[in-house]
């Protein structure tokens, strides 16, 4: 009963945590490309399907961005040294001239408690940054062979580093730590449904002035979601598969500009209308399945043509003719039902 109230509680703090994140995720729609029309994802993401191998010279290669993130996230300082440098460089010379008059005029006893305090200080500044805290939280949520208290202590330690920062990087962060928690985890599944789980992913998903790159967690945990739902095997319904508005959502992200986030959201159709309740005639006439598929055919043409985006686009035909021929032959099931009643 215990371990059931400790994980509510989590999924319920994290989701609420992600709502006000959202606020700001909001006015941080895009990511860096400043292209029009279709354009690649620049973060990594799990479980891609159609992985994309840029070229040496490609932006999507360069180590760059992660190091200039990794440099804000610890302060911009590489070192204690640093830090100090650039204070000198910023200080008032008067002041400092009269800073070092002051320390010399203080007695021994003083000057040692001035040192005492400046080790202290030390001893601070050299604790682990909160990036690197982040980073050792997510790795032991990442690790099955983790304990699932410690894997439950590190998640509330995410849920306390993430929350004072406003911004759509922490709020994917905190997206990535709920599919953590709820994962091949039914109990947590269930958890995240009591505290409406699913409309949170329908905010998401049907907002598009939301940070793409949260989107495509949010579908992407959509998909997990179903596929654990196929290989469980249960009899009780998901309440996403009765929320239109959401199916909707999934199925207008087919014709995003962001490819990565089109291939997300044409996997999770796919294991949508696997799923025995799934309702074809929902698909077709409440979400316009038919026409989105259409729509994607003809985009994929004019893709397989050119030589960069040729394989992607082969592939993504394969998938989206196998979502196609699910999708009509559930249909067909549909019709013969009718037709026998």
């Amino acid at each position: 009963m215990g371990r059931s109230i400790s994980i509510s509680t989590t999924v319920a703090a994290l989701l609420l945590l992600l709502l006000l994140l959202m606020g700001i995720a909001r006015t941080e729609r895009v990511n860096k490309s400043s292209s029009v029309g279709l354009f690649w994802s620049t973060a990594k993401e799990e479980g891609d399907l159609l992985r994309w191998k840029p070229e040496a010279n490609d932006d999507l290669s360069d180590p760059t961005v992660q190091e200039e993130e990794d440099r804000h996230l610890d302060g911009g300082f590489s070192s204690l040294d640093g830090m100090l440098q650039w204070a000198i460089g910023h200080s008032d010379p008067a002041k400092l001239k009269e800073a070092t008059l002051d320390i010399q005029r203080l007695s021994p006893e003083d000057l040692k408690q001035r040192q005492m305090e400046i080790k202290e200080l030390m001893e601070k500044l050299n604790t682990p940054s909160d990036a690197k805290l982040m980073k050792i939280a997510i790795d032991d949520l990442n690790n099955l062979s983790v304990p699932l208290e410690d894997r439950r202590r590190a998640l509330e330690e995410l849920l306390i580093l993430v929350e004072p920062i406003d911004n759509a990087n922490e709020a994917t962060k905190a997206l990535y730590a709920i599919s953590a928690l709820i994962r091949h985890n039914l109990e947590g599944q269930e958890l995240f449904y009591m505290e409406a789980g699913d409309m949170m992913l329908q905010n998401i998903l049907s907002n598009s002035s939301i940070d793409i790159r949260l989107r495509r967690k949010s579908v992407f945990l959509l998909a997990d979601l179903v596929e654990c739902q196929l290989d469980s095997r249960k009899s009780k319904e998901p309440p996403f598969v009765s929320n239109h508005l959401l199916l909707k959502s999934v199925v207008d992200l087919m014709a995003s500009a962001d490819l990565d986030l089109q291939e997300k959201a044409l996997y999770a159709v796919k294991k949508l209308l696997l799923l025995k309740s799934s309702d074809a005639l929902v698909f077709k006439e409440v979400c316009g399945l038919d026409l989105a598929l259409q729509r994607m055919r003809e985009q994929l043409q004019q893709l397989i043509v050119e030589d960069k985006f040729k394989e992607y686009a082969q592939d993504m035909e394969n998938l989206r003719r196998e979502v196609e021929a699910i999708f009509l032959g559930e249909l067909d099931n549909v019709r013969q039902q009718q037709i026998l009643h």
